[in-house]
């Protein structure tokens, strides 16, 4: 198994996250997560899945607006 950089890993993880729609800045730092959860022995596949996992648990993401409150009776 070849030995990749964290920047390496970094730039691979934020290439696929932009290639499947999410924002440059978001991408990075799912990226950025994923690379500090990396363990020796798991593949970049597992490190993308996780980094995927960690966007859709981002509340509020900097590209779009946030969510309005729905407005119900008390």
């Amino acid at each position: 198994m070849a030995n990749f950089t964290k920047e390496q890993l970094q730039n691979q993880i934020t290439q696929e996250l932009m290639r499947s729609g999410i924002a440059e800045g978001v991408a990075r730092s799912a990226a950025i997560q994923g690379i500090e959860n990396y363990a020796p022995g798991q593949s970049i596949k597992d490190r993308i899945e996780w980094a995927k996992k960690f966007v859709k648990s981002v509340k509020h993401m900097p590209d779009k607006p946030a969510k309005k409150q729905p407005r119900g009776r008390r």
